[in-house]
Order: structure tokens, then sequence, then C-alpha cells
């Protein structure tokens, strides 16, 4: 019995000790720093994150008034009121996790960010912008009464004729996240989905 209570000392001990590193030894600016250049390293696009207000707590938990994150020098996603836990049993699988709470838009988040970026994006509305153009060879709408709204994640066109891949001015009109192409004859097989840089990003239909 003796040995057992030694034990758990010596691990409360060394609990302590890292909470004690965690509070005091280690500066919140250092932290910043080495979040946004891992999110900067991360995926196939020139990504920025910027942190505002960022707070230590107890146990690896990190809080932040706002965090911003830009995708090609165009705003892609803005989370308030962020909170991140630090998630130990991702390390099993070689991926360093953080469980996520937040507020997006109107809208809350609530999930786990690994490192190197990736995850899933489910779309399951759709808005038909204003003042919509169209002709006999072409149908399209004016990109500045799009919202500024980080809960749209893109856009999405169709290409009646020939490849779905994004064309030079569709990379040039990007926004959000994402961009889908429908292609003609517009089944389900026939839509495709993009980055800003014009990589494939894998899409699945439900």
């Amino acid at each position: 019995m003796k040995k057992i209570l030694n034990i758990l000392y010596v691990l409360a001990g060394i609990l302590v000790f890292l909470v004690l590193v965690w509070l005091f030894a280690i500066p919140v600016s250092l932290i910043q720093s080495n979040i946004e250049d891992v999110v900067a390293r991360s995926g196939n696009s020139n990504i920025r994150l910027t942190i505002e207000g960022l707070r230590k707590g107890l146990f690896l938990n990190l809080y932040a008034d706002r965090l911003d994150l830009e995708i090609d020098d165009k705003p892609a996603l803005n989370i308030t009121e962020f909170s991140g836990r630090f998630a130990p049993g991702y390390l099993l699988d070689g991926k360093l996790a953080v469980r996520i709470k937040g507020n997006i838009a109107d809208g809350d988040l609530n999930g786990v960010f690994q490192f190197p970026v990736n995850g899933e994006i489910k779309i399951d509305g759709l808005v038909i912008p204003p003042f919509s153009e169209t002709g006999p060879t072409f149908a399209g709408f004016p990109h500045s009464f799009l919202p500024f709204d980080m809960s749209y994640v893109g856009i999405v066109h169709s290409h009646p004729s020939g490849s779905a891949e994004p064309s030079v001015t569709d990379l040039h009109n990007f926004f959000g996240l994402l961009s889908m192409i429908v292609k003609s004859p517009y089944e389900d097989d026939c839509v495709f989905a993009w980055d800003s840089n014009g990589n494939s990003i894998p899409l699945s239909i439900e």
C-alpha cells in the first residue's frame, strides 16, 4: 500500500510541475507565434492565422477573444470567444490535436482541430446571390454583393461545356474556402471542389 501511495505522490508531483511550467515558464507570446507558424506551414494554400487576446488556463487550456483565418490574403474564417483544450489521445496516431469551442457568425463551433490542418466541411445550404446576369454564352453575378459572413464557405457555378477545372477568372474571383464547379450533364459525379490554388478537394455527396 505504501508503494502505491509513493507512486501516486510522484505522479501528482510531476503533474504539479508540468502545470507550473505551463503557467509560469512558457510565455503566451511564444505559444501564439508557434500556433500561427504551424498553421502557416499547413495546407496547400497561403494560410495565415491571427490571434487576439490569447490567454492560458490550467491543464494546457487556451482561450482567445478572436481568431481570424485568411487564405491567400482573403478572409476565410472568424471565430470569437474561442477555447481550446489539448487532446492527448490523438498523440497515439502521431497527431497534435486541440478540442475547440467558439462562435462563428450566428452559430457555434465545437470540434477537434488537428495539425497539420485538415478536416471536413459540410455544406447543407445554398443561397442564390442577387443581381445575377445571364446571356447566350454566360451567366454570373457581381461578387461585391456577396455577404461578408464567415458561415458562407464558398461559391458554386457551372461549366456547361469542357473541363470542370477552374479557369484563371474563377481563381481570381475566389471567395471563401472552396469553389465548387458543376459540369454538364450535371449528375452527382459531375460536381468538383477546388481550393484557391486550383488544387482538387475530395468531395462526397450524401
